[in-house]
């Protein structure tokens, strides 16, 4: 088993809006031979959330935050990047605005995000095959990350969201 095939990806994304474009990229993330949670939050309050997100970003090697029409404005992806800066973990942007909804529908791309990372357009950039170097190069080169947060900082910072 190759080290590609060990790496785990968070995916970050506006859960109400790009669900349908996150499940494509998980499926093309799956076939590459990486590995994903599938698992969702469930959760009962803000902390509780922030506690899985977390844990999710900390058994992860990078985070791919998938764009779409209206990401910029979540609080839980700032949130999501913020950690994952704060851990040290690989972080990159993929536009998934060209990847059709469960309507045939397709989006708008809200901006690059995350601000000064790479950041791909899943269609143009052929992201069905180019997922696993993306998310190889991102591990490379997150050792400029590095940071330290204790779990308390995290979890009082996401209750006033």
């Amino acid at each position: 088993m190759s080290a590609q095939s060990l790496r785990r990806i968070f995916l970050s994304y506006d859960y109400r809006r790009d669900a349908h474009r996150a499940v494509a990229v998980r499926a093309a993330w799956i076939a590459q031979g990486g590995v994903v949670h599938l698992e969702t939050a469930k959760a009962n309050s803000k902390s509780d959330i922030a506690r899985w997100i977390d844990r999710e970003i900390a058994d992860a090697s990078v985070t791919v935050v998938l764009v779409g029409s209206h990401t910029r404005h979540s609080k839980w992806v700032e949130y999501e990047i913020r950690q994952s800066e704060l851990t040290g973990k690989g972080l990159i942007g993929v536009d998934v605005s060209g990847i059709r909804d469960q309507f045939g529908d397709r989006s708008t791309c809200d901006g690059e995000l995350p601000i000064g990372y790479p950041f791909y357009n899943w269609i143009a950039d052929n992201g069905e095959r180019n997922l696993t170097q993306w998310v190889d190069q991102a591990v490379r080169s997150c050792g400029r990350l590095a940071g330290a947060v204790t779990s308390n900082d995290k979890v009082e910072e996401v209750i006033a969201l």
